[in-house]
Order: structure tokens, then sequence, then C-alpha cells
């Protein structure tokens, strides 16, 4: 789905993003320059209007942060695209007013979409002023002695716990306690234990309970004690109509 078409007109004198007008003379019977105070009385509602394109440079997942100054109710979309060529081939996400946990983008091409709708309190919708930022910056959370066992899930794919809420999870470093490989003063060579934990791995890296296993020496399925660093984007969230991450 390409990017709607937008309807805002850009009034040069005051420097603002406004409403086209739907009104006609044609209108205006009985109406005097005493009560006629505005030109466009008849606003096209919902105003819309969208950004420049942003380009991250290379394709990758990120936050995006933006500040906006406007009237009326503003219902935001985010379409992002790894050509630029916004003929389809992009995703789109939409974001309300105060949206909270809301996840990571993935691409290099960034347009916001604004859809303003008219709020008589405000008067006519308007944006007076917007900037976007995007950010991959990262954080790292840190679990250690983590008995998979009392994890959801078996052991074909435990849930990991998440400590903090994440727009993405980027990694995981898993590592395995130390099990029982060989009982202590045996001397048979080549002896291990099949339910000793060899190596872990990744099921999937959902952001909200990213999910392990770890597979024995024998090649099966098992539980293990381990420690873990989780590389993730921090939480998008809207405060009130402006973008931002915790």
């Amino acid at each position: 789905m390409a990017i709607p078409a937008t309807n805002y007109i850009f009034d040069q004198f005051n420097g603002l993003i406004t409403t086209a007008n739907q009104g006609t003379w044609a209108d205006k019977s009985g109406a005097t320059w005493d009560s006629w105070t505005a030109w466009a009385d008849d606003p096209v509602t919902p105003m819309t209007w969208e950004s420049d394109v942003l380009d991250l440079g290379s394709i990758a997942y990120f936050n995006l942060k933006w500040n906006i100054t406007c009237a009326g109710t503003p219902t935001f979309t985010v379409y992002v695209s790894e050509t630029g060529l916004f003929a389809g081939e992009e995703t789109s996400t939409t974001i309300n007013v105060d949206d909270e946990d809301i996840e990571a983008f993935y691409g290099r091409y960034v347009v916001v979409f604004v859809s303003l709708a008219f709020d008589p309190t405000q008067g006519f919708p308007t944006i007076t002023e917007f900037d976007q930022t995007a950010s991959g910056e990262s954080l790292q959370t840190v679990q250690y002695d983590v008995a998979s066992s009392s994890l959801t899930g078996t052991a074909d794919a435990r849930a990991i716990v998440m400590p903090r809420t994440v727009s993405k999870v980027l990694a995981l470093q898993i590592t395995p306690h130390a099990g029982s490989y060989v009982a202590d003063n045996y001397v048979a060579d080549s002896y291990i234990s099949d339910a000793a934990p060899g190596f872990p791995a990744i099921v999937s890296k959902t952001r909200t309970g990213p999910q392990v296993t770890f597979v024995s020496t024998a090649g099966t399925k098992v539980d293990a004690v381990f420690d873990l660093i989780m590389t993730v984007l921090p939480e998008q969230y809207m405060d009130g109509q402006n973008l931002t991450a915790r």
C-alpha cells in the first residue's frame, strides 16, 4: 500500500501547514465582512500531511523520535521502506496519542504521515513544527543463574522473562553453567553425561519473551542453568502526541 495523498496547504505568510478550504462564494449568502473572520471557514478535515523522507544510510532496526506542535487530534502512520520507492513495498505502523509499547522499525527510509482531525477547542487543523530523528542506540540487560526449568515452555523452547519492555531484541549471549560432565575419579575413557548441556541455541527473538533451548552432547534438548546478556532497543512510547523512548 503506497502512502496516501495529502490535502494540506502551506500558509507562507504565517509559516505553517494548514487545511484547505472547501467553501465557495456561493456559500456566503447573507454573510457580512464583520462575521466572516477567516478565509478557511469550511476547512477540509481531517487535514493530512507527510514528512520529508528520512534516510538512515543503511537498513537496520531503529527507534524513532518526533516532536510536533499542532492544532487538532493527530493520528500518525509511519511508513518504512528498504528501497525508498514507497510504491507498496513499505511497511506501515499506525500510532495514536498516548500509545505505549511500540515495536521498533526496520528499513532505511522513513516517512511519517500525519492526519489531523478537527477539534473545535483548538481551531482549524495546523502544524507549526515537526522534527524527527532515528536512533539505533541499544542497551544491555543482564540476568544470571537462570534455571531454564523454572521458565515457561518446555526444554524445546524456554521463554525468557523480560526485565523491561523493549521495542526489539537484537541479540542474546547465552552462557550455560558447567554440568556434571564426568563423575569424580571416573576413569573410563570418553564418558560424558547425555544430560549435560552442550550448546545453547536461540529459538526466537520475540521482544516480549525470546525463547532459548540447550542441546545436550547426545543431541537432545535439556534444561540448564545459564547467564544471559541481551542487547535490545528501548521501549518506544507516545508522550502525548510526541514519540520518544524510555
